[in-house]
């Protein structure tokens, strides 16, 4: 027989909590990165915004497997 341990919502250890802080830091780094700086050259510029565009559709293109992916999860946990 399995006991599970009552956690509450707002654990830190808990799996969903760890995949959002990972990806919001993901997600930071990278907006740092592509941000335009005053010392930019044009070339790097249209360098950073190219990046930011692809960026931005990538996470369009994989929102749906991800959060397929992740009821699946949260699913077979249950």
């Amino acid at each position: 027989m399995k006991i599970r341990v009552n956690k509450s919502e707002n654990d830190s250890n808990d799996p969903a909590n760890k995949m959002l802080d990972w990806t919001g830091q993901n997600y930071r780094s990278f907006k740092s990165f592509v941000a335009i700086q005053d010392g930019d050259s044009l070339g790097v510029v249209f360098m950073k915004a190219g990046l930011h565009v692809l960026g931005l559709l990538l996470m369009v293109l994989l929102s749906p497997f991800l959060v397929i992916g992740l009821t699946i999860a949260f699913l077979a946990v249950m």
